[in-house]
Order: structure tokens, then C-alpha cells, then sequence
């Protein structure tokens, strides 16, 4: 599986949430990356015990990538809501 930053201009109106507040990207951001932060945890500590599946690995990569999904959608909503 290969990880992708997904450019900018790849994101759907559905994506960017056009409707939204910025204050609700940001939250979404940070739930966002604290269940990255603890998946890795968890699969850091797995690969410790050297209990790492290759189904294991291959589900984290998948958060990973789909982190990175959610964030550059943040982004671009939060480039939306900046002041002019």
C-alpha cells in the first residue's frame, strides 16, 4: 500500500464541507489526529512484541492515509474560512 498526500484540487465540494464553520474543521482535525496518535500507539507497542500482523499493518496504513485524507480536507476548508 502506498501512502498520498491528496492534492488540493483532487478535493469534492462534499469533501471541502463548503457549509461549515471553521471552528468544526478544526475540531473534526483534532479527533482526527488523536485517534491516529493512539492507533499508532498501539501498533508502535505491537511492533515492540513483535505482534504486528501484516492485516494489522496493512488497517494502519489505511488510518493513516485516511488521516492525511480528512486533514487535507481541513485544510482546504480552513483556507475557505481565512480572513481576507
Amino acid at each position: 500500500m502506498v501512502l498520498n498526500w491528496i492534492a488540493d484540487d483532487s478535493m469534492t465540494d462534499l469533501d471541502t464541507g463548503a457549509d461549515r464553520g471553521g471552528h468544526e474543521v478544526i475540531e473534526r482535525s483534532l479527533i482526527a489526529l488523536d485517534c491516529l496518535t493512539h492507533a499508532l500507539s498501539a501498533g508502535n507497542d505491537a511492533l515492540r512484541r513483535k505482534e504486528l500482523t501484516k492485516d494489522s499493518y496493512v488497517k494502519l496504513l489505511s488510518l493513516v492515509n485516511e488521516t492525511i485524507h480528512h486533514l487535507t480536507a481541513g485544510k482546504n476548508m480552513l483556507n475557505t474560512y481565512a480572513p481576507k
